[in-house]
C-alpha cells in the first residue's frame, strides 16, 4: 500500500499528495521490508545468519564453523523443542540425580515467586553448572536462591527455628544421636 491508498478520496487526485507519495515511497518501502526482516529474524524458523547467530547465543551454543545455516537452524529448533516445563517434581528428581538423595533441599515460595535450593557442601564445584542450569529452565520471573548444606556435629543441645516458627530441642545421646 503506498502514500496515497491512505488518503482520502478527494485528496488522491491532487498533483501535491501524489509528488509527496511519489518522493516518500523508497523510505516507506524500506521500513516495511526492515519491519518484515525484524519479524522474521525473531523467529528460529525463519531466521537468517544474523538471527541464528543471537539464538546460538541465548542458548549457548557454539558455532565452530562446520555446520550450515540450516543445520544450525535444526539444532536450535530441537533445542527449543527440548526445554523440559519446569515442576517441583522434575526439579527433585534432577536434584536426586545430580546430588544423590538426601544431599540437597529445595523450596518454593509461591507468592513471591521464589525458588530456593542448596546442595551439600561436599559437592560445592558442581552448584555453579546447578545454577545455570536451573536459570536455564526456571520461568523468567521465578527468583533463584542457591545456597549449601552445612552439615556439623554439635554436643549438647540446639535449636532449630522451623517455618511454623517453632523451637525444636533435643538432647545428644552418647550414641551420637539426637
Amino acid at each position: 500500500m503506498t502514500y496515497v491508498d491512505y488518503l482520502p478520496e478527494f485528496l488522491r487526485e491532487i498533483r501535491d499528495f501524489q509528488g509527496f507519495g511519489t518522493g516518500t515511497e523508497p523510505e516507506t518501502e524500506w521500513i516495511r521490508d526492515w519491519c518484515r526482516k525484524v519479524q522474521d529474524e525473531c523467529s528460529a524458523e525463519t531466521a537468517g545468519e544474523e538471527g541464528i547467530s543471537r539464538f546460538e547465543r541465548m542458548l549457548g551454543l557454539q558455532n565452530r564453523g562446520t555446520l550450515t545455516l540450516e543445520q544450525r537452524r535444526m539444532r536450535i529448533l530441537g533445542m527449543l523443542r527440548n526445554l523440559p516445563p519446569f515442576s517441583m517434581g522434575w526439579l527433585l528428581e534432577k536434584l536426586s540425580a545430580d546430588c544423590g538423595e538426601g544431599n540437597y533441599y529445595a523450596s518454593q515460595d509461591t507468592v513471591h515467586f521464589r525458588l530456593q535450593v542448596g546442595v551439600d557442601q561436599k559437592l560445592e564445584g558442581s552448584i555453579e553448572s546447578l545454577y545455570r542450569s536451573l536459570r536455564r529452565t526456571i520461568p523468567a520471573n521465578v527468583e533463584l536462591h542457591m545456597g549449601m548444606l552445612c552439615r556439623m556435629r554439635t554436643p549438647g543441645r540446639f535449636g532449630v527455628l522451623m517455618r511454623v516458627g517453632e523451637i525444636i530441642c533435643g538432647k545428644e545421646q552418647e550414641d551420637g544421636a539426637v
